[in-house]
C-alpha cells in the first residue's frame, strides 16, 4: 500500500499552491487591461489571450481548492493559534499578535487575498475582456 507522510503531504501541496499562484499570477498580468496600453494592441494577437484567460481561470480554480485542502489539513492549526493570538492574557500582554503572525500565516493570507481579486476581477470588469483581440 502507498503511504505518504504528512512532511510529504504539506510539500506537495505547497508546490501545488506555489505552481498554481505564479500560473494565475502571471497569466493574470497578462490579461491586465493596462498592458495593451502598455505593449500595444497589435501583440495581443500573437498572445492568444482566450487561451491565456482559460488557462487563468483553472489555474486560479485548481489554488482554490488546494487552499481549502491546506486549510482542512491545518485546521486544528489554525484553531490553536487564533485561539492564543486572540483570547489568551499572556499573549495579548506581550504583542502575541506581533509573535505570532509570522511569514508562513501571512503568505496563506496573501495567497487567498489574490484568488478572491482574481475571482472577483473577471466578474466585477467584465468589459475588460469584450475589448481584447481574439486570439
Amino acid at each position: 500500500m502507498f503511504e505518504m507522510n504528512r512532511t510529504k503531504v504539506n510539500y506537495f501541496i505547497d508546490i501545488g499552491l506555489a505552481i498554481s499562484f505564479f500560473t494565475c499570477f502571471i497569466t493574470g498580468l497578462i490579461k491586465w487591461p493596462g498592458l495593451i496600453k502598455i505593449i500595444g494592441p497589435s501583440l495581443y494577437m500573437f498572445l492568444h489571450i482566450r487561451n491565456i484567460t482559460i488557462l487563468h481561470d483553472w489555474s486560479g480554480l485548481i489554488m482554490g481548492l488546494i487552499v481549502f485542502i491546506h486549510l482542512a489539513m491545518h485546521w486544528k492549526w489554525i484553531k490553536v493559534v487564533t485561539k492564543n493570538i486572540f483570547f489568551s492574557k499572556k499573549n495579548n500582554a506581550n504583542g502575541g499578535i506581533e509573535q505570532e503572525l509570522h511569514l508562513y500565516g501571512f503568505t496563506k493570507l496573501i495567497n487567498t487575498v489574490s484568488l478572491i481579486y482574481s475571482y472577483g476581477f473577471n466578474h466585477l470588469f467584465p468589459r475588460c475582456l469584450e475589448d481584447l483581440p481574439n486570439g
